[in-house]
């Protein structure tokens, strides 16, 4: 990331030298004004699923990603704006858990009760998370001279979720404890209780409707011209609420039978994600 930006301050040493001669009016690459810009980059995410894995010896990996928006603003002053618009963004982890142990009440056929003892190994989970945000940043310029400019935009992205997948697998094995008879019944697939059985299941995460991100981007500003600004650096992004919408996790069962196994992150305390990466902006000054 720091090749990148000292690539940009070199880029924009150049131009100021070449293609702005001494006498140029810069106070008009920096004059108050409305803008419209684009940003595209690509980012390292995560979907943290706190709690699922705590006791395990490694947490979620990360995924690449594809960040981009388009942004709408005006800058009150040379040092000073605001911008909001609408963007697009991704996140994705794999996570696991070396075993899995439950028990709850269920009935028969024959509408008896029994203890389902639900064992589970090698368990692997992907989630993809692919969400609109409407960014509320503030824009702060700081002149390093000529045409460029260090940037801060620190900010809270509002978040919507638009695709929310999962898929997982596991070796599970069932068993029906009556505690009448005293007797366990195992390794019988046809009654919905098998033993060693590979499952595999793709469904859709729970989410809330919308929630928060704090967000900070900050880099080089370079303007190739008053009108046309290209800038670069490092944007980050963090959920500062909890993003799952599954109930408490008191009510919270993997799987009730083999036909039914749901995400690890319904089983998670607090479920948040976050982004780094390198974004580039185009951005384009209306009143210049």
């Amino acid at each position: 990331m720091k090749k990148h930006l000292i690539l940009l301050v070199v880029i924009g040493l150049a131009i100021s030298n070449h293609c702005f001669p001494q006498g140029t009016d810069m106070g008009l690459v920096r004059r108050p004004g409305a803008f419209i810009g684009i940003n595209a980059g690509a980012v390292r995410s995560q979907i943290i699923n706190s709690g699922v894995y705590e006791n395990e010896e490694t947490g979620p990996s990360s995924g690449r990603s594809v960040n981009g928006s388009v942004d709408f603003g005006y800058l009150f002053s040379r040092y000073l704006g605001f911008k909001t618009g609408i963007g697009y963004s991704s996140f994705s982890s794999n996570i696991s858990l070396a075993s899995y142990q439950d028990f709850l009440i269920q009935k028969d056929s024959e509408n008896e009760s029994y203890e389902l003892q639900v064992n589970a190994s090698n368990l692997t989970e992907s989630q993809t998370i692919t969400t609109l945000n409407i960014p509320m940043n503030l824009a702060v310029n700081i002149p390093l001279g000529g045409n460029v400019n260090i940037f801060l935009e620190p900010g809270v992205n509002i978040v919507i979720p638009v695709g929310n997948n999962f898929s997982n697998s596991g070796l599970f094995t069932y068993k029906g404890y009556y505690q009448e008879y005293n007797v366990v019944l195992e390794n019988l697939p046809q009654y919905g209780l098998p033993s060693n059985m590979i499952v595999i299941t793709d469904g859709s995460l729970e989410l809330k409707k919308l929630w928060f991100d704090a967000v900070v981007y900050s880099g080089i500003d370079i303007a190739i011209k008053p009108k046309f600004h290209l800038s670069g650096g490092l944007y980050y992004s963090r959920s500062i609420t909890d993003i799952s919408g599954y109930e408490s996790t008191e009510e919270y069962h993997l799987s009730s039978s083999p036909d039914e196994v749901i995400s690890l992150m319904g089983g998670s305390d607090k479920v948040t994600s976050k982004s780094i990466g390198f974004l580039l902006t185009f951005r384009y000054f209306i009143n210049r």
